[in-house]
């Protein structure tokens, strides 16, 4: 693909990816009471909002397939990710310390190790196993690597004392670490990856997959009069932290 050509879709999926970032931010910087006839509008809030960052780390994702990148090309872009996440953190300090980790630092970090998972989907057929093969190892790591992810207690993911602290919100701990974050980008590559017939299969299987879990969680909180889904507080899904 021509990098010079300008895709409208992916500009669209950008500028929503923002609009909802906005929306889910306004709703856990206000803490709007959910409740009664505002329910509803508590779980479009968060259902909306929370696909902002996943967003966000997909179209990463799609971005980098499209052409290789020097060193150096990948180390400004790097670079400025992590300074726009410092910048954001101290313009958002009731939610965030300076250093925390963020989805930008996320991103940043994914465009650093991109030479060691960019083999992976260096054809359609390469791409859908390694896609495949990602999902289901975090699928099966999660529950046993969840003692090693901290707790889902908002304070102890921003707190950054040091960089021991740092590298461990990037990679494991922290508000979008690297596991299991790097799915998204990996989702986003696989999109890439395919031609139009068989990008439609996968976004089909991978849209009912993601259906069935949604309703699986809805099952479940409502047998246990849990809410669904609120921006933060207490529910199955929250945006804050991601869960």
């Amino acid at each position: 693909m021509s990098t010079s050509t300008r895709l409208v879709h992916i500009d669209a999926l950008r500028g929503l990816a923002v609009l909802l970032m906005v929306l889910v931010h306004a709703a856990a910087t206000w803490e709007p009471t959910f409740s009664g006839g505002f329910l509803l509008l508590g779980v479009v809030v968060s259902g909306a909002g929370g696909l902002a960052a996943p967003l966000f780390v997909a179209l990463l994702g799609w971005g980098l397939y499209q052409r290789a990148l020097t060193f150096q090309q990948r180390a400004v872009r790097a670079g400025w990710l992590f300074f726009f996440q410092f910048v954001i953190n101290l313009s958002a300090p009731h939610l965030f310390e300076p250093w925390t980790p963020g989805v930008l630092s996320l991103m940043g970090l994914l465009v650093l190790i991109e030479p060691a998972w960019r083999p992976l989907f260096q054809t359609s057929k390469s791409a859908k196993r390694s896609f495949a093969t990602v999902v289901l190892l975090t699928f099966f790591l999660s529950v046993p690597l969840s003692p090693y992810q901290g707790p889902s207690v908002w304070e102890s993911r921003i707190d950054t004392p040091n960089i021991v602290w740092l590298m461990k919100h990037l990679t494991l701990t922290g508000l979008y670490p690297l596991f299991p974050w790097i799915v998204f980008c990996f989702f986003g590559t696989f999109v890439a990856s395919q031609n139009n017939d068989d990008k439609h299969k996968g976004l089909l299987t991978i849209f009912t997959m993601g259906l069935v879990v949604s309703i699986a969680v809805l099952a479940i909180s409502t047998s246990r009069g849990e809410v669904w889904a609120l921006p933060t507080g207490d529910a199955a899904l929250t945006f804050f932290p991601a869960n």
